[in-house]
C-alpha cells in the first residue's frame, strides 16, 4: 500500500515538474492557435493573445469578450467555408534581438480553398511566446 501510495506521488510530481517546464515556441503557439480555430474555440484562441500588462488583472474579462467578438467576426466565415480541416505549419522566422517572430500557417478549408495567414508573435514580460493583435 505504502508503496502504491509513494509510486503514485511521484508519478504526479514528475508529470508537474515536466508540464511546468514546458517551453513556448513561435511554432508552438501557433499550432496551438489553429487548434483552437479549427474547434472554433475563441475564448482559446483568445488565451494565447499577448495582453498589455494593465490589462492582466482583468485577463478572464477580457479574453471572455475577445472571444465572443471573435466568435461574431469569423464564426460564419468559417462555417462558410467549410471549417479548418487541415492546416500546414510553415517556417517560422524569429528576430531574438526584438523578441519577435513570424509563423506563416497555410489553412485548408472544407470547401477546398487555401489561404496562409503569418501569425505574429511577440514575447511577452514573462519571456513567454503570445499573438501579437497589435501590429
Amino acid at each position: 500500500m505504502k508503496r502504491s501510495f509513494y509510486f503514485i506521488v511521484i508519478c504526479l510530481l514528475t508529470i508537474v515538474f515536466v508540464n511546468c517546464g514546458h517551453k513556448s515556441t513561435p511554432t508552438s503557439v501557433a499550432e496551438e492557435a489553429v487548434k483552437c480555430l479549427q474547434k472554433k474555440d475563441f475564448k482559446g484562441y483568445a488565451g494565447y493573445l499577448n495582453l498589455p500588462n494593465e490589462y492582466l488583472e482583468q485577463k478572464d474579462s477580457i479574453i471572455e469578450v475577445i472571444g465572443i467578438f471573435l466568435n461574431k467576426q469569423i464564426g460564419d466565415i468559417l462555417d462558410l467555408k467549410g471549417g479548418i480541416i487541415d492546416y500546414e505549419i510553415q517556417e517560422e522566422t524569429i528576430d531574438e534581438e526584438s523578441g519577435t517572430a513570424i509563423v506563416p500557417v497555410l489553412y485548408i478549408y472544407g470547401n477546398g480553398d487555401k489561404y496562409t495567414n503569418k501569425f505574429a508573435l511577440v514575447k511577452d514580460s514573462k519571456g513567454e511566446w503570445k499573438l501579437n493583435y497589435g501590429d
